[in-house]
């Protein structure tokens, strides 16, 4: 849809509801209401006489024969005339369900509920509803048959109250003229307000058409901000989403080899200091021990040292040679651990590094290749050759 589009839209003015508007005469008066109310308000009407048809039938046959009669007469005329408004809201539609609902009304002299008429007889109702009856009979003209008292008292206050024949027909006269003038006052008041309501609703129409091209501009201005603050957010999103996903299929890659170099630098850390508290106590003991051996082999004046036995040296020497030989396995156990704990400590950082550059989106292309060399190079034995102490027979050979 174009924007030209909205604001053609947008400056039409509302459709005004359409009513329905009749003329009941003496049984209401005239009558305007929204044509979408019309059926609530017909079902009003006739739910207000209800109670005739609680009266019981043997006593009040007639009135209840009549109302039933009705009742009928005013559904069938008034039906179609709000099914074809149902089906097509339109001026004639509702100008025809005003026409049937005034018909109907007038033909089956059924009084509206403002009426005078209507009101005596539900005061009577609410009382006693065979005096009510009596009344009904005397305004539809039904004959009271069979004739009881409640009848005959209920058709002389309809009598009383229309012509005023009894003591009280002066007082019941002007009672008669008050709610007269009050229900044409009731009727020209709810015609004002419709008028006033009209009114204001053109008011408001030509408001929100002066009103609409400025809301339409600011709709698209706002509209445009929107999309461009939306396209950007996508942007980011995708570039985040793109990273994330290599972050993770990184991440996913690098799990396994990250936990093992982990646990491996873990392990040869713990070997290398238990060798560490080996050695330490192996050189003290065995200083222990050399010094030992020496006091016993070796325990002679300065003047005599040449007068020991030659297997004195011998066993001496042999001795201190193996406290050597095994001090230097322990040292190069000791470094071959610690070299191999730093290698895998090396790999964990490798791999750390690498999952941060490339979830930060830094990393450059050309990388990737030296990391997974450095992290798949040839894992070392950790056997160190050259950092061990020299043994007797070789310090005598380097002499040599």
């Amino acid at each position: 849809m174009s924007e030209g589009d909205s604001a053609d839209r947008t400056a039409q003015p509302a459709e005004k509801p359409l009513r329905v508007e009749f003329d009941l005469g003496e049984y209401g008066g005239p009558v305007s209401m929204p044509a979408a109310e019309a059926r609530a308000w017909r079902d009003r009407e006739l739910a207000a006489w209800d109670w005739v048809r609680q009266l019981p039938a043997n006593e009040y046959a007639p009135v209840v024969n009549v109302f039933g009669s009705t009742a009928k007469l005013i559904r069938r005329s008034v039906d179609p005339a709000l099914t074809s408004f149902d089906a097509s809201p339109t001026e004639s539609t509702a100008r025809a369900i005003g026409e049937a609902l005034a018909q109907a009304f007038k033909k089956g002299r059924l009084h509206a509920q403002l009426t005078p008429e209507a009101r005596l007889v539900q005061e009577l109702a609410t009382t006693d509803k065979g005096l009510a009856a009596g009344a009904l009979a005397y305004f539809w003209q039904v004959p009271a048959q069979p004739v009881t008292s409640a009848l005959l008292r209920g058709m002389l206050r309809a009598l009383t109250f229309e012509t005023g024949l009894s003591d009280r027909a002066e007082k019941e006269a002007e009672a008669l003229a008050s709610l007269r003038t009050e229900w044409q006052e009731r009727s020209n008041e709810h015609a004002r307000q419709s008028s006033q309501q009209s009114a204001e609703l053109e008011a408001m129409i030509a408001q929100r058409k002066a009103e609409g091209a400025e809301a339409v501009a600011a709709a698209s201005k706002q509209r445009e901000e929107h999309a461009a603050a939306h396209a950007e957010q996508m942007t980011a999103a995708t570039k985040e989403l793109t990273a994330l996903q290599a972050t993770f299929t990184a991440e996913l890659a690098l799990r396994a080899p990250v936990t093992y170099w982990s646990n491996k630098r873990q392990y040869h850390d713990a070997k290398a200091f238990a060798t560490a508290r080996w050695l330490a106590t192996y050189v003290v003991v065995g200083l222990v021990a050399v010094f030992i051996a020496a006091a016993y082999l070796l325990n002679v004046e300065a003047a005599n040292v040449l007068h020991l036995p030659v297997w004195h040296f011998a066993l001496f020497a042999s001795l201190f040679g193996l406290f050597v030989w095994v001090a230097r396995i322990l040292v190069r156990l000791m470094l071959s651990n610690q070299h191999l704990a730093e290698d895998a400590r090396e790999r964990v950082a490798i791999a750390n590094t690498f999952l941060a550059l490339v979830r930060g989106g830094k990393l450059p292309e050309t990388a990737t290749d030296k990391v997974l060399e450095a992290l798949l190079r040839h894992s070392p034995d950790g056997i160190v050759r050259d950092d061990a102490l020299p043994l007797v027979a070789e310090m005598l050979k380097k002499a040599e």
